[in-house]
């Protein structure tokens, strides 16, 4: 399942950013709804997100610029872009510092999406993501982010009582996201 509503337009997509990212040395790691899916939870998505490192920002905007797409919005860590002419699926991009990127890149697992192998976060990563933008993010975002959270722990199996997602909660999230896993996905004993 990929979780896509436009499969082959996302399949020419991913492939064209692999293989300029590739040319040109640019690392990146595909995260968001793809990721997600990725890890077992089959939603829908209409987006692509990446992330990349911050010091490497100008070059990726050539890179999509040479595939015909321009920034529309551009905050202090996440840019999205767009198309040129016409529609086609958005790109979202999460800009972070080297060493945040590093982190992330090196727990990174290849998986082919879309017939592409491309690198996405581990799952404790891709959590850990996930609990940021509940952190910092109101509204429907953050109900989306933590549904997706849900499903991760069901789908996965992940204890939600070891130290070490403890420490993910306490590090990136809430202690009221820490404790709404306890008391929905503890393991009773």
């Amino acid at each position: 399942m990929t979780g896509l509503r436009n499969v082959e337009e996302a399949t020419g997509l991913l492939g064209a950013i692999a293989h300029a990212a590739e040319e040109r040395g640019l690392p990146f790691l595909l995260i968001g709804g793809l990721a997600v899916v990725e890890h077992g939870y089959g939603r829908t998505t209409d987006d692509m997100d990446l992330m990349i490192r911050r010091a490497d920002q100008t070059a990726w905007i050539e890179l999509f610029a040479a595939l015909n797409y321009h920034p529309w919005q551009d905050g202090d860590s996440f840019m999205q872009f767009e198309l040129t002419t016409g529609k086609g699926m958005p790109l979202d991009i999460m800009l972070t510092n080297d060493e945040t990127f590093s982190q992330l890149h090196a727990g990174a697992m290849r998986r082919t999406v879309l017939g592409v192998s491309v690198p996405l976060p581990s799952l404790s990563h891709l959590l850990a993501l996930k609990f940021h933008a509940i952190r910092h993010t109101r509204g429907s975002r953050g109900i989306k982010d933590m549904g997706d959270v849900a499903s991760l722990i069901e789908v996965n199996r992940v204890d939600v009582t070891t130290p070490e997602f403890r420490e993910l909660c306490d590090k990136y999230g809430t202690v009221e996201l820490y404790d709404y896993c306890q008391r929905h996905y503890g393991r009773k004993n």
